[in-house]
């Protein structure tokens, strides 16, 4: 399918898209993070270290 925000003619499409998609096929959605209430440096470290695992963050920024 190329792009995800591209169709098949390599045109973005609008705000609403409506796709058909074929049996089995994998749909993956990323959104933004949600930021927290509390101060970031109070986070327990484990939890930094399995976000960074993850690719939630890098360690750069986390």
């Amino acid at each position: 399918m190329g792009v995800p925000d591209e169709n098949a003619d390599g045109e973005r499409p609008g705000e609403k898209v409506v796709r058909e998609l074929d049996p089995g096929s994998v749909v993956s959605v990323h959104t933004p993070g949600a930021g927290e209430y509390n101060d970031p440096a109070d986070r327990d470290p484990a939890a930094v270290c399995h976000d960074v695992e993850l690719g939630k963050d890098s360690i750069e920024t986390a």
